[in-house]
Protein backbone atom coordinates (compact mmCIF):
# COMPACT_ATOMS: atom_id res chain seq x y z
CA UNK A 1 0.00 0.00 0.00
CA UNK A 2 2.80 2.41 0.92
CA UNK A 3 4.74 1.59 -2.26
CA UNK A 4 1.60 2.15 -4.32
CA UNK A 5 1.26 5.63 -2.83
CA UNK A 6 -2.24 5.06 -1.43
CA UNK A 7 -3.69 7.54 1.01
CA UNK A 8 -2.68 7.26 4.65
CA UNK A 9 -6.23 6.34 5.66
CA UNK A 10 -5.81 3.11 3.73
CA UNK A 11 -2.63 2.27 5.66
CA UNK A 12 -3.98 1.82 9.14
CA UNK A 13 -3.13 -0.24 12.24
CA UNK A 14 -6.80 -1.21 12.48
CA UNK A 15 -6.38 -3.34 9.37
CA UNK A 16 -4.46 -5.90 11.46
CA UNK A 17 -7.04 -6.25 14.21
CA UNK A 18 -5.93 -8.33 17.17
CA UNK A 19 -2.84 -9.47 15.25
CA UNK A 20 -1.39 -6.03 16.02
CA UNK A 21 -2.17 -6.34 19.74
CA UNK A 22 -0.58 -9.81 19.86
CA UNK A 23 2.47 -8.45 18.02
CA UNK A 24 2.88 -5.60 20.52
CA UNK A 25 2.39 -7.94 23.48
CA UNK A 26 4.99 -10.38 22.12
CA UNK A 27 7.53 -7.56 21.75
CA UNK A 28 6.78 -6.33 25.27
CA UNK A 29 7.30 -9.83 26.70
CA UNK A 30 10.73 -9.92 25.02
CA UNK A 31 11.71 -6.58 26.56
CA UNK A 32 11.32 -4.94 23.16
CA UNK A 33 8.31 -2.64 23.68
CA UNK A 34 10.49 0.16 22.32
CA UNK A 35 10.49 -1.47 18.90
CA UNK A 36 6.71 -1.81 19.05
CA UNK A 37 6.48 1.94 19.60
CA UNK A 38 8.80 2.53 16.61
CA UNK A 39 6.34 0.67 14.36
CA UNK A 40 3.31 2.40 15.88
CA UNK A 41 4.93 5.81 15.31
CA UNK A 42 5.51 4.93 11.65
CA UNK A 43 1.77 4.45 11.18
CA UNK A 44 0.93 7.55 13.22
CA UNK A 45 3.28 9.67 11.08
CA UNK A 46 2.03 8.33 7.74
CA UNK A 47 5.35 6.55 7.28
CA UNK A 48 7.35 9.76 7.26
CA UNK A 49 10.74 8.66 8.59
CA UNK A 50 12.35 10.63 11.42
CA UNK A 51 15.85 10.60 9.94
CA UNK A 52 17.55 11.75 13.15
CA UNK A 53 15.94 8.92 15.15
CA UNK A 54 16.73 6.46 12.36
CA UNK A 55 20.39 7.47 12.38
CA UNK A 56 20.50 7.04 16.16
CA UNK A 57 19.20 3.49 15.80
CA UNK A 58 21.58 2.63 12.97
CA UNK A 59 24.60 4.08 14.80
CA UNK A 60 24.13 2.15 18.05
CA UNK A 61 27.50 0.88 19.22
CA UNK A 62 28.24 -2.60 17.77
CA UNK A 63 29.20 -3.74 21.28
CA UNK A 64 25.67 -2.87 22.42
CA UNK A 65 24.05 -4.48 19.35
CA UNK A 66 25.77 -7.76 20.14
CA UNK A 67 23.83 -7.84 23.44
CA UNK A 68 20.56 -8.27 21.54
CA UNK A 69 17.42 -6.34 20.59
CA UNK A 70 16.21 -5.90 24.18
CA UNK A 71 19.51 -4.36 25.31
CA UNK A 72 19.50 -2.00 22.33
CA UNK A 73 15.88 -1.06 23.08
CA UNK A 74 16.70 -0.16 26.68
CA UNK A 75 19.72 1.85 25.55
CA UNK A 76 17.76 3.80 22.90
CA UNK A 77 14.93 4.53 25.35
CA UNK A 78 17.49 5.97 27.73
CA UNK A 79 19.03 8.11 24.98
CA UNK A 80 15.63 9.52 24.00
CA UNK A 81 14.51 10.23 27.57
CA UNK A 82 17.75 11.75 28.87
CA UNK A 83 20.40 14.15 27.66
CA UNK A 84 23.18 12.57 25.65
CA UNK A 85 26.71 13.23 24.46
CA UNK A 86 28.74 12.04 21.50
CA UNK A 87 31.42 9.52 22.43
CA UNK A 88 33.87 10.85 19.81
CA UNK A 89 36.46 8.26 20.71
CA UNK A 90 38.27 5.62 18.68
CA UNK A 91 40.93 2.97 19.11
CA UNK A 92 44.02 2.71 16.92
CA UNK A 93 45.96 -0.56 17.20
CA UNK A 94 49.53 -0.79 15.93
CA UNK A 95 50.83 -4.27 15.07
CA UNK A 96 54.03 -5.64 13.58
CA UNK A 97 57.16 -7.63 14.30
CA UNK A 98 59.75 -6.71 16.89
CA UNK A 99 61.92 -3.71 16.02
CA UNK A 100 59.99 -2.45 12.98
CA UNK A 101 59.31 1.00 14.50
CA UNK A 102 55.85 0.61 16.08
CA UNK A 103 56.63 2.51 19.29
CA UNK A 104 58.28 5.39 17.42
CA UNK A 105 55.27 5.62 15.11
CA UNK A 106 52.86 5.65 18.06
CA UNK A 107 54.71 8.51 19.69
CA UNK A 108 54.98 10.48 16.46
CA UNK A 109 51.29 10.09 15.74
CA UNK A 110 50.62 11.58 19.15
CA UNK A 111 53.23 14.30 18.63
CA UNK A 112 54.90 14.69 15.24
CA UNK A 113 58.28 15.84 16.56
CA UNK A 114 58.55 13.22 19.33
CA UNK A 115 62.12 11.86 19.67
CA UNK A 116 63.06 8.51 18.15
CA UNK A 117 62.92 5.58 20.52
CA UNK A 118 65.95 3.57 21.65
CA UNK A 119 66.22 -0.22 21.85
CA UNK A 120 65.60 -0.04 25.60
CA UNK A 121 62.23 1.62 24.88
CA UNK A 122 60.93 -1.46 23.06
CA UNK A 123 57.38 -2.28 24.15
CA UNK A 124 57.22 -5.09 26.69
CA UNK A 125 53.51 -5.74 26.32
CA UNK A 126 51.06 -3.04 25.30
CA UNK A 127 51.67 0.68 25.66
CA UNK A 128 48.75 3.08 25.41
CA UNK A 129 48.81 6.73 24.39
CA UNK A 130 46.12 9.37 23.95
CA UNK A 131 46.11 11.34 20.71
CA UNK A 132 43.86 14.39 20.57
CA UNK A 133 43.15 15.07 16.91
CA UNK A 134 43.78 18.56 15.57
CA UNK A 135 40.66 20.67 14.95
CA UNK A 136 38.33 17.93 16.15
CA UNK A 137 36.71 17.06 19.45
CA UNK A 138 38.04 13.58 18.98
CA UNK A 139 40.22 11.39 21.14
CA UNK A 140 42.18 8.40 19.84
CA UNK A 141 43.45 5.68 22.14
CA UNK A 142 46.63 4.30 20.57
CA UNK A 143 47.54 0.74 21.54
CA UNK A 144 51.14 -0.14 20.69
CA UNK A 145 51.63 -3.93 20.82
CA UNK A 146 54.91 -5.71 21.48
CA UNK A 147 56.32 -7.67 18.56
CA UNK A 148 58.02 -10.38 20.64
CA UNK A 149 56.69 -13.76 19.52
CA UNK A 150 56.12 -15.02 23.05
CA UNK A 151 53.62 -12.21 23.71
CA UNK A 152 51.42 -12.75 20.65
CA UNK A 153 49.21 -15.20 22.52
CA UNK A 154 48.05 -12.36 24.76
CA UNK A 155 47.33 -9.90 21.95
CA UNK A 156 44.07 -11.65 21.08
CA UNK A 157 42.40 -10.33 24.24
CA UNK A 158 43.06 -6.70 23.35
CA UNK A 159 42.44 -6.82 19.59
CA UNK A 160 38.82 -6.11 18.76
CA UNK A 161 36.31 -4.88 16.21
CA UNK A 162 35.46 -1.21 15.59
CA UNK A 163 39.14 -0.29 15.63
CA UNK A 164 41.55 1.07 13.05
CA UNK A 165 44.72 -0.99 12.63
CA UNK A 166 48.15 0.10 11.41
CA UNK A 167 50.44 -2.75 10.38
CA UNK A 168 54.08 -1.67 10.37
CA UNK A 169 56.24 -3.66 7.96
CA UNK A 170 60.05 -3.64 7.85
CA UNK A 171 61.11 -2.32 4.44
CA UNK A 172 64.40 -4.23 4.61
CA UNK A 173 62.72 -7.62 4.34
CA UNK A 174 60.81 -9.53 1.68
CA UNK A 175 58.93 -11.76 4.10
CA UNK A 176 55.39 -11.11 2.94
CA UNK A 177 54.17 -14.00 5.13
CA UNK A 178 54.81 -11.87 8.21
CA UNK A 179 52.52 -9.19 6.84
CA UNK A 180 49.86 -11.80 6.12
CA UNK A 181 50.30 -13.10 9.66
CA UNK A 182 49.39 -9.73 11.14
CA UNK A 183 46.57 -9.16 8.66
CA UNK A 184 45.20 -12.53 9.70
CA UNK A 185 45.36 -11.50 13.36
CA UNK A 186 43.42 -8.34 12.53
CA UNK A 187 40.78 -10.25 10.56
CA UNK A 188 40.36 -12.93 13.23
CA UNK A 189 39.75 -10.53 16.10
CA UNK A 190 38.88 -7.27 14.36
CA UNK A 191 36.17 -8.50 12.01
CA UNK A 192 35.42 -5.77 9.48
CA UNK A 193 38.02 -3.36 10.86
CA UNK A 194 40.31 -1.72 8.32
CA UNK A 195 44.10 -1.46 8.25
CA UNK A 196 46.70 0.93 6.93
CA UNK A 197 49.89 -0.85 5.89
CA UNK A 198 52.92 1.32 6.61
CA UNK A 199 56.23 0.17 5.16
CA UNK A 200 59.05 1.60 7.29
CA UNK A 201 61.62 2.22 4.54
CA UNK A 202 65.12 2.13 6.06
CA UNK A 203 67.29 1.70 2.94
CA UNK A 204 67.02 1.72 -0.84
CA UNK A 205 65.57 -1.78 -0.98
CA UNK A 206 62.38 -1.75 -3.07
CA UNK A 207 59.52 -3.48 -1.31
CA UNK A 208 57.04 -5.34 -3.47
CA UNK A 209 53.70 -5.95 -1.77
CA UNK A 210 50.87 -7.65 -3.72
CA UNK A 211 48.36 -5.09 -2.50
CA UNK A 212 45.53 -6.03 -4.88
CA UNK A 213 45.79 -9.70 -3.92
CA UNK A 214 45.78 -8.77 -0.24
CA UNK A 215 42.70 -6.60 -0.71
CA UNK A 216 40.81 -9.65 -1.95
CA UNK A 217 41.03 -11.14 1.52
CA UNK A 218 41.61 -8.23 3.90
CA UNK A 219 40.13 -4.75 4.38
CA UNK A 220 43.05 -2.43 3.61
CA UNK A 221 42.50 1.33 3.80
CA UNK A 222 45.82 2.18 2.18
CA UNK A 223 49.48 1.27 1.61
CA UNK A 224 52.17 3.84 2.45
CA UNK A 225 55.95 3.81 2.39
CA UNK A 226 58.19 6.18 4.35
CA UNK A 227 61.06 6.32 6.81
CA UNK A 228 59.55 6.92 10.25
CA UNK A 229 62.91 8.21 11.48
CA UNK A 230 63.70 11.05 9.08
CA UNK A 231 60.92 11.63 6.54
CA UNK A 232 58.86 13.95 8.71
CA UNK A 233 56.97 15.57 5.84
CA UNK A 234 55.72 12.21 4.56
CA UNK A 235 54.92 11.17 8.13
CA UNK A 236 52.87 14.36 8.60
CA UNK A 237 50.87 13.48 5.45
CA UNK A 238 50.30 9.93 6.69
CA UNK A 239 49.29 11.27 10.10
CA UNK A 240 46.73 13.56 8.45
CA UNK A 241 45.31 10.69 6.39
CA UNK A 242 44.83 8.58 9.51
CA UNK A 243 43.23 11.55 11.30
CA UNK A 244 40.78 12.15 8.44
CA UNK A 245 39.90 8.44 8.28
CA UNK A 246 38.97 8.51 11.97
CA UNK A 247 37.09 11.82 12.02
CA UNK A 248 34.96 10.93 8.97
CA UNK A 249 34.01 7.45 10.20
CA UNK A 250 30.53 7.48 11.74
CA UNK A 251 31.20 4.44 13.93
CA UNK A 252 33.35 6.58 16.27
CA UNK A 253 30.85 9.38 16.82
CA UNK A 254 28.14 7.47 18.63
CA UNK A 255 25.72 8.93 21.15
CA UNK A 256 25.74 7.78 24.76
CA UNK A 257 23.61 8.94 27.71
CA UNK A 258 25.08 12.02 29.36
CA UNK A 259 25.21 10.24 32.73
CA UNK A 260 27.37 7.54 31.14
CA UNK A 261 29.60 10.20 29.63
CA UNK A 262 30.09 11.95 32.98
CA UNK A 263 30.96 8.69 34.74
CA UNK A 264 33.42 7.81 31.97
CA UNK A 265 35.04 11.24 32.25
CA UNK A 266 35.40 10.97 36.04
CA UNK A 267 36.98 7.51 35.73
CA UNK A 268 39.40 8.83 33.12
CA UNK A 269 40.34 11.70 35.43
CA UNK A 270 41.16 9.21 38.17
CA UNK A 271 43.36 7.32 35.72
CA UNK A 272 45.03 10.28 33.99
CA UNK A 273 45.23 12.87 36.78
CA UNK A 274 45.64 10.62 39.83
CA UNK A 275 47.48 7.76 38.06
CA UNK A 276 45.09 5.15 39.43
CA UNK A 277 45.20 1.81 37.63
CA UNK A 278 42.18 0.34 39.44
CA UNK A 279 39.49 1.16 41.96
CA UNK A 280 37.18 -0.88 44.15
CA UNK A 281 33.64 -1.61 43.00
CA UNK A 282 32.09 0.47 45.79
CA UNK A 283 34.03 3.51 44.52
CA UNK A 284 32.52 3.04 41.06
CA UNK A 285 29.03 2.59 42.55
CA UNK A 286 29.41 5.91 44.38
CA UNK A 287 30.48 7.69 41.17
CA UNK A 288 27.55 6.15 39.25
CA UNK A 289 25.10 7.23 42.01
CA UNK A 290 26.55 10.75 41.94
CA UNK A 291 25.64 11.06 38.26
CA UNK A 292 22.26 9.33 38.75
CA UNK A 293 22.99 6.24 36.66
CA UNK A 294 19.96 3.99 37.09
CA UNK A 295 21.63 0.70 36.09
CA UNK A 296 25.30 0.79 37.16
CA UNK A 297 25.72 -2.93 36.37
CA UNK A 298 24.79 -2.29 32.72
CA UNK A 299 27.22 0.64 32.58
CA UNK A 300 29.99 -1.58 33.99
CA UNK A 301 29.46 -3.99 31.12
CA UNK A 302 29.33 -1.22 28.50
CA UNK A 303 32.57 0.36 29.70
CA UNK A 304 34.19 -3.09 29.60
CA UNK A 305 32.98 -3.73 26.05
CA UNK A 306 34.37 -0.38 24.92
CA UNK A 307 37.77 -1.16 26.45
CA UNK A 308 37.60 2.00 28.58
CA UNK A 309 37.71 0.16 31.89
CA UNK A 310 37.57 -3.55 32.66
CA UNK A 311 35.31 -5.45 35.04
CA UNK A 312 35.04 -9.22 35.34
CA UNK A 313 31.65 -10.12 36.74
CA UNK A 314 32.47 -13.71 37.69
CA UNK A 315 35.62 -12.47 39.45
CA UNK A 316 33.75 -9.99 41.64
CA UNK A 317 35.12 -11.57 44.80
CA UNK A 318 38.26 -9.57 43.99
CA UNK A 319 36.16 -6.40 43.87
CA UNK A 320 38.46 -4.81 41.30
CA UNK A 321 37.54 -2.48 38.45
CA UNK A 322 40.53 -1.78 36.22
CA UNK A 323 40.68 1.81 34.96
CA UNK A 324 43.76 1.26 32.84
CA UNK A 325 43.64 -1.79 30.54
CA UNK A 326 47.39 -1.36 30.12
CA UNK A 327 47.80 -2.40 33.77
CA UNK A 328 46.37 -5.83 32.94
CA UNK A 329 48.42 -6.22 29.77
CA UNK A 330 51.64 -5.22 31.54
CA UNK A 331 50.95 -7.65 34.37
CA UNK A 332 50.04 -10.58 32.14
CA UNK A 333 52.95 -9.94 29.75
CA UNK A 334 55.31 -9.70 32.71
CA UNK A 335 54.26 -13.15 33.96
CA UNK A 336 54.63 -14.76 30.53
CA UNK A 337 57.95 -13.06 29.73
CA UNK A 338 59.36 -14.04 33.13
CA UNK A 339 58.46 -17.71 32.57
CA UNK A 340 59.78 -17.60 28.99
CA UNK A 341 63.11 -16.05 30.04
CA UNK A 342 63.44 -18.71 32.72
CA UNK A 343 62.77 -21.33 30.00
CA UNK A 344 59.79 -22.58 31.95
CA UNK A 345 56.25 -23.26 30.80
CA UNK A 346 54.76 -22.98 34.27
CA UNK A 347 54.89 -20.52 37.13
CA UNK A 348 53.70 -20.76 40.74
CA UNK A 349 51.75 -18.11 42.61
CA UNK A 350 54.64 -17.76 45.06
CA UNK A 351 56.90 -16.67 42.16
CA UNK A 352 54.83 -13.51 41.70
CA UNK A 353 56.88 -11.86 44.44
CA UNK A 354 59.97 -12.21 42.24
CA UNK A 355 58.11 -11.41 39.03
CA UNK A 356 56.81 -8.09 40.35
CA UNK A 357 59.81 -7.05 42.40
CA UNK A 358 61.81 -3.85 41.95
CA UNK A 359 60.23 -1.30 39.63
CA UNK A 360 57.02 -3.35 39.41
CA UNK A 361 56.40 -3.71 43.14
CA UNK A 362 54.45 -0.51 43.68
CA UNK A 363 52.25 -0.85 40.61
CA UNK A 364 51.49 -4.54 41.20
CA UNK A 365 50.98 -4.95 44.97
CA UNK A 366 50.80 -8.40 46.51
CA UNK A 367 47.05 -8.09 47.15
CA UNK A 368 46.55 -8.17 43.35
CA UNK A 369 48.57 -11.36 42.71
CA UNK A 370 45.52 -13.56 43.14
CA UNK A 371 43.56 -11.38 40.70
CA UNK A 372 46.26 -11.65 38.02
CA UNK A 373 46.66 -15.40 38.65
CA UNK A 374 42.96 -15.95 38.02
CA UNK A 375 42.93 -13.54 35.10
CA UNK A 376 45.45 -15.77 33.31
CA UNK A 377 42.89 -18.58 33.60
CA UNK A 378 40.00 -16.30 32.63
CA UNK A 379 41.80 -15.32 29.41
CA UNK A 380 42.49 -19.04 28.70
CA UNK A 381 46.21 -18.35 28.71
CA UNK A 382 46.94 -20.96 31.37
CA UNK A 383 45.42 -23.66 33.53
CA UNK A 384 45.99 -24.34 37.20
CA UNK A 385 47.63 -27.44 38.69
CA UNK A 386 48.79 -28.30 42.17
CA UNK A 387 52.55 -28.63 42.54
CA UNK A 388 52.91 -32.08 44.12
CA UNK A 389 56.67 -31.67 44.53
CA UNK A 390 56.26 -29.12 47.31
CA UNK A 391 55.78 -30.04 50.97
CA UNK A 392 52.24 -28.78 50.58
CA UNK A 393 50.36 -28.44 47.34
CA UNK A 394 51.13 -25.06 45.78
CA UNK A 395 49.03 -23.38 43.11
CA UNK A 396 50.79 -23.28 39.76
CA UNK A 397 49.91 -22.09 36.25
CA UNK A 398 50.81 -24.08 33.15
CA UNK A 399 51.05 -21.85 30.05
CA UNK A 400 50.49 -24.04 26.94
CA UNK A 401 51.99 -21.48 24.57
CA UNK A 402 55.35 -21.87 26.35
CA UNK A 403 55.40 -25.68 26.10
CA UNK A 404 58.11 -27.34 23.95
CA UNK A 405 57.29 -27.10 20.25
CA UNK A 406 58.13 -30.75 19.56
CA UNK A 407 56.80 -33.96 21.08
CA UNK A 408 58.96 -36.72 22.56
CA UNK A 409 60.28 -39.35 20.14
CA UNK A 410 58.48 -42.18 21.95
CA UNK A 411 55.20 -40.44 21.15
CA UNK A 412 55.49 -41.56 17.51
CA UNK A 413 54.73 -45.15 18.53
CA UNK A 414 51.88 -44.08 20.79
CA UNK A 415 50.44 -41.84 18.04
CA UNK A 416 50.32 -44.77 15.62
CA UNK A 417 48.44 -46.83 18.19
CA UNK A 418 45.84 -44.16 18.95
CA UNK A 419 45.14 -43.54 15.24
CA UNK A 420 44.36 -47.25 14.69
CA UNK A 421 40.61 -47.91 14.49
CA UNK A 422 39.81 -44.38 15.61
CA UNK A 423 37.07 -41.92 14.75
CA UNK A 424 38.66 -39.01 12.91
CA UNK A 425 37.48 -35.45 12.23
CA UNK A 426 39.38 -32.47 10.91
CA UNK A 427 38.76 -28.73 10.93
CA UNK A 428 40.37 -27.23 7.82
CA UNK A 429 40.96 -23.70 6.55
CA UNK A 430 40.83 -23.09 2.81
CA UNK A 431 43.46 -20.43 2.16
CA UNK A 432 45.00 -19.62 5.54
CA UNK A 433 46.07 -21.20 8.78
CA UNK A 434 43.81 -21.69 11.76
CA UNK A 435 43.49 -18.74 14.11
CA UNK A 436 46.67 -18.94 16.17
CA UNK A 437 46.57 -20.29 19.69
CA UNK A 438 43.30 -22.17 19.17
CA UNK A 439 45.06 -25.30 20.43
CA UNK A 440 46.24 -23.45 23.55
CA UNK A 441 42.69 -22.44 24.40
CA UNK A 442 41.51 -26.00 23.77
CA UNK A 443 44.19 -27.42 26.07
CA UNK A 444 43.20 -24.98 28.83
CA UNK A 445 39.54 -25.98 28.56
CA UNK A 446 40.31 -29.73 28.66
CA UNK A 447 43.31 -29.70 30.98
CA UNK A 448 41.62 -31.96 33.54
CA UNK A 449 41.44 -34.71 30.90
CA UNK A 450 45.11 -34.60 29.84
CA UNK A 451 46.33 -38.19 29.76
CA UNK A 452 48.79 -39.14 32.49
CA UNK A 453 51.42 -41.58 31.28
CA UNK A 454 54.01 -42.65 33.87
CA UNK A 455 53.29 -39.54 35.92
CA UNK A 456 53.72 -37.12 33.01
CA UNK A 457 51.15 -35.15 31.05
CA UNK A 458 50.99 -36.02 27.36
CA UNK A 459 51.06 -32.58 25.73
CA UNK A 460 53.24 -30.16 23.82
CA UNK A 461 52.70 -26.73 22.26
CA UNK A 462 50.76 -28.03 19.26
CA UNK A 463 49.01 -31.10 20.59
CA UNK A 464 47.57 -33.03 23.48
CA UNK A 465 46.33 -36.53 24.37
CA UNK A 466 43.16 -36.65 26.46
CA UNK A 467 41.60 -39.39 28.56
CA UNK A 468 37.89 -39.03 29.33
CA UNK A 469 38.04 -41.55 32.19
CA UNK A 470 35.43 -43.69 30.43
CA UNK A 471 37.70 -45.90 28.36
CA UNK A 472 38.49 -43.50 25.51
CA UNK A 473 41.60 -41.59 24.45
CA UNK A 474 41.77 -38.62 22.08
CA UNK A 475 44.66 -37.07 20.16
CA UNK A 476 44.19 -33.41 19.15
CA UNK A 477 46.83 -31.74 16.95
CA UNK A 478 47.21 -28.29 15.42
CA UNK A 479 48.62 -28.77 11.91
CA UNK A 480 48.73 -25.07 10.89
CA UNK A 481 45.85 -25.00 8.41
CA UNK A 482 43.84 -27.72 10.13
CA UNK A 483 43.02 -29.29 13.48
CA UNK A 484 43.04 -33.10 13.51
CA UNK A 485 41.20 -35.14 16.13
CA UNK A 486 41.38 -38.93 16.56
CA UNK A 487 39.33 -40.71 19.23
CA UNK A 488 39.33 -44.40 20.09
CA UNK A 489 37.82 -46.48 22.86
CA UNK A 490 34.48 -47.59 24.26
CA UNK A 491 32.92 -44.11 24.39
CA UNK A 492 34.55 -42.65 21.29
CA UNK A 493 31.32 -41.19 19.85
CA UNK A 494 30.46 -39.39 23.08
CA UNK A 495 34.03 -38.12 23.52
CA UNK A 496 34.43 -36.83 19.96
CA UNK A 497 31.12 -34.95 20.31
CA UNK A 498 32.39 -33.30 23.48
CA UNK A 499 35.64 -32.24 21.78
CA UNK A 500 33.79 -31.01 18.70
CA UNK A 501 31.50 -28.85 20.89
CA UNK A 502 34.52 -27.19 22.49
CA UNK A 503 36.24 -26.49 19.17
CA UNK A 504 33.01 -25.16 17.64
CA UNK A 505 32.71 -22.73 20.53
CA UNK A 506 36.32 -21.58 20.20
CA UNK A 507 36.13 -21.10 16.44
CA UNK A 508 32.78 -19.31 16.63
CA UNK A 509 34.36 -16.71 18.95
CA UNK A 510 36.56 -15.52 16.08
CA UNK A 511 35.31 -12.89 13.64
CA UNK A 512 37.11 -14.37 10.63
CA UNK A 513 35.99 -17.21 8.38
CA UNK A 514 35.20 -20.47 10.14
CA UNK A 515 37.12 -23.67 9.34
CA UNK A 516 35.32 -26.46 7.51
CA UNK A 517 34.60 -29.59 9.52
CA UNK A 518 35.40 -32.83 7.68
CA UNK A 519 34.62 -36.37 8.80
CA UNK A 520 36.30 -39.65 8.06
CA UNK A 521 33.56 -42.26 7.65
CA UNK A 522 34.49 -45.60 9.21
Amino acid sequence: DIKAGRKASQVDIAFYGEIWDNFQLALKNEGCAYWGKVYADLFANNFEIDEKALKRRIDVLPEKREQGAAAVAAFLEQLEKEQHEHLNESRLLILGDKGVGKTCLARRLQKLDAPMTAIKDSTAGVDTLLWYLDNAEMKVRIWDFAGHTVTHNVHQFFLSARCLYILVYDGRTDNIERLKYWLSQMKTYGGDSQAFILVNKRDEHKVRIPINSLREEYRIAGLYELNIDNEQEKLATFRQLVSEHITTNASWHNEIPKAYYLVKKELEDLFQEQNKDFIQKHEFTAIAAKHKVKKPAVLLGDLHDLGISLWYENMDTYNTMVLNPEWISKGVYRIINWASNAEEYSVSLSCFTKIFSGDFEERFPSNKYEFLFNLMKRYELAFEVADKQCDKDERRLVIPHLLPEDFKKKFLVFQKQIKTESLHISYQMTNSRLPIHSISRFIVRHHEQIADVAGKMYLWRFGVVLDNGKGSLALVRDMENRMDIWVKGETNTEFISEIRATLNEIFSSYKSEQPTLKYQIV
